[in-house]
This record gives structure tokens, sequence and C-alpha cells, in this order.
């Protein structure tokens, strides 16, 4: 299992993933992702959400990453129709949705399976990686 120091991954602004929860006083406008996960009977869930804290700043840059980032691309890779796509098809859709918003994906990081464990195959990058990857 792992040692997280916290029973949440909360991440602020800039932070891209896996912060650690503090006494932070969060303010409006404050990018907030949210990454939890759960162990119940042997199997796992993980999800995590980005939320605004309070209304969006008025003001751009700020104000389109705020309106973007919320629900990025998280729902358009699962509409991919029928079977026969490939790992990097998802991928495609993510970096496509992401570029379109004014982003770039970080390609140190990349989805996963998850089952009985936390990180388990296949690993999903959010770009149209055209090698296989097993872990």
């Amino acid at each position: 299992m792992y040692q997280f120091p916290g029973i949440s991954c909360i991440s602020v602004n800039d932070e891209i993933v896996h912060g650690i929860p503090s006494d932070r006083r969060l303010r409006n406008g404050d990018l907030l992702k949210l990454d939890v996960t759960i162990s119940k009977d042997g199997f796992m869930a993980d999800a995590a959400e980005t939320v605004i804290v309070g209304p969006p700043p008025p003001s751009p840059p700020s104000a389109t990453g705020s309106r973007s980032a919320p629900g990025a691309p998280s729902t358009k890779p699962c509409r991919l129709p029928g079977a026969g796509h490939r790992v990097r098809d998802i991928g495609r859709v993510v970096e496509k949705e992401v570029s379109a918003s004014g982003f770039y994906v970080i390609r140190d990081l990349c989805g996963h399976g998850i089952g009985r464990t936390i990180h388990e195959k296949p690993s999903v990058p959010n770009w149209p990686d055209p090698s296989p990857r097993t872990s």
C-alpha cells in the first residue's frame, strides 16, 4: 500500500497532481484538483475532478484556464466509437482537446488501469504515443 501523507491528493493552481493537503487557505478563482482513491472488498476506485473555488476570475489568461480546466477532455475520449481503437487514439483525442483550450499535456504523467491495485496496466498516455506501454 502507498504511504501517502494525506487522505486525498489536493493540488491548487499550478500544482499538477498529487498535492499534499495543508492548511493553505483557498481563494476565489483558485483551480482545485481533487484526486481520491478508495478500496472496498479487494478492489480499488480512483477519481479526479478539477473545480473552481468561488466565481471564476473575469480577466484572461486565468479566466480562460478556469473555464477550460474543469471537465477538461475527460469525457470525449470515452466516446470513441466502437471496438478496435488503440490506446494512442485516446491520447490523440485528449491532446487535441487540451491543445484547443490553449494548454499542453504533461508527457511524464498518464492515465492507468485500476482494479486490485491503484496503478495497473495499461498506461494511457494523454498524447498519441506510438509505443506500446506495459506498465
